[in-house]
This record gives C-alpha cells, structure tokens and sequence, in this order.
C-alpha cells in the first residue's frame, strides 16, 4: 500500500540515524537487558540527548520540563 504522505528527507534521515543509534547502543546489550528484566535509565538518556525522544520539542522547553 501507497502512503498518502510519503516521508520527507527528514523522515528518512531520522529513520537512518535512529537505526544506526540502536545498532550501536541497543542491540549489544539486548539479550543482557532482556536476561536481567530491565533496561538501564542512561540509555533514555542517551536516546534523549541524540534527539530521538520528543523530537517535536524545542530543546528549550525539554530543558525547562526537566527541572
């Protein structure tokens, strides 16, 4: 099926990007995570400061939201 509303450039270089993230910082550690039941808090940061959670935030409101 057709998407009504292809994705933009910036669509495609968030999805390549975020792909790459979680090669390199999910993946690794994922049998280790998924063994001990959790998933460690510095890696929501690490997604948080690469941008990836939220992305329709300006940076200056996620840091007046994280005070």
């Amino acid at each position: 099926m057709d998407r009504i509303l292809p994705f933009t450039t910036e669509h495609k270089m968030f999805q390549e990007s975020f792909s790459r993230f979680v090669a390199a910082e999910i993946v690794p550690y994922y049998d280790e995570w998924e063994e001990n039941g959790i998933v460690p808090r510095e890696i929501y940061k690490k997604m948080g400061d690469h941008g990836f959670l939220c992305p329709w935030v300006e940076r200056k409101e996620v840091f007046l939201i994280s005070l």
